[in-house]
């Protein structure tokens, strides 16, 4: 096996659902404990919150409602384009800049890696549209065709990849204690 012998799919056809957030301005609750991300909120496979990102009641939730699941992928698609967070029941509404893939199966861990891939991050620049602030469209996002590898062989790549960044994450955790011991 290997990567000529894959075959290619568009990413709507690996998926449930493919779309974006709220197009538009929600109703701000500083007492709620359900917040309204963007794109600039997905980070290294993370939701990010910071004291900036607002936060939306349970009833504006409940009118812009959007299934996901542990098989959602999230992607920033508008201004910084390809960001990107595994989505992990966190209590959180989207806005337009962040769309969501929901795969069918947990292949979303090898998509993670291969959409960081420096030849798909310049696609994502390439087709978006826009001279001041790029959009990737959801249509261009549900036809791009991907890679698809048997079970097998994308699990173990995922697999590597995730020991990798999970033994990233401890070492930088182990510097900055130490730089702060120093």
């Amino acid at each position: 096996m290997g990567i000529k012998s894959w075959s290619k799919t568009p990413i709507k056809k690996l998926c449930s659902r493919v779309g974006d957030g709220l197009h538009g301005t929600p109703n701000y609750s500083e007492q709620s404990d359900i917040y309204f991300i963007n794109g600039n909120n997905l980070k290294n496979g993370k939701i990010e919150f910071s004291n900036d990102t607002k936060k939306v009641t349970e009833a504006e939730l409940e009118n812009n409602f959007i299934q996901l699941n542990e098989n959602t992928l999230l992607i920033s698609i508008n201004g910084t384009l390809g960001n990107m967070a595994f989505y992990n029941n966190e209590k959180v509404m989207l806005g337009k800049s962040a769309a969501y893939l929901n795969f069918n199966s947990n292949i979303n861990n090898f998509y993670y890696y291969f959409f960081q891939l420096k030849a798909i991050q310049q696609y994502f620049h390439n087709v978006a549209t826009g001279s001041t602030i790029k959009n990737l469209s959801l249509k261009s996002l549900q036809d791009f065709e991907v890679p698809v590898p048997d079970e097998k062989e994308w699990k173990a790549i995922a697999k590597v990849l995730s020991d990798l960044d999970a033994k990233i994450e401890l070492n930088n955790k182990i510097n900055a204690e130490l730089e702060a011991m120093a």
